[in-house]
């Protein structure tokens, strides 16, 4: 499947089946966005990643205005530079 310049969102991102389908996305081609509660763990699955097609979310979707950034992200393909963490 070519994944080349499509979004994902990936949460739980930060350890197992999440961390691992987020670089596998990643790998495809995709921009990955990386949604967890722990930043730090994040950026240990990007670090995994030579790519740098993994975007850290730096909200989390408990929080009502974080689920609403991300569904503008799925609906316009936005890249919300105020959100993410490079």
């Amino acid at each position: 499947m070519n994944l080349k310049n499509k979004f994902a969102i990936v949460t739980g991102a930060s350890t197992g089946i999440g961390r691992a389908t987020a670089i596998q996305l990643a790998k495809e081609g995709a921009i990955v966005y990386l949604v967890a509660r722990s930043i730090d763990k994040l950026q240990e699955t990007k670090k995994m990643n030579s790519e740098s097609r993994l975007v850290i979310f730096r909200r989390f979707l408990r929080f009502r205005q974080s689920y609403l950034s991300l569904r503008k992200i799925v609906q316009g393909n936005l890249l919300p530079s105020s959100h993410a963490v490079q």
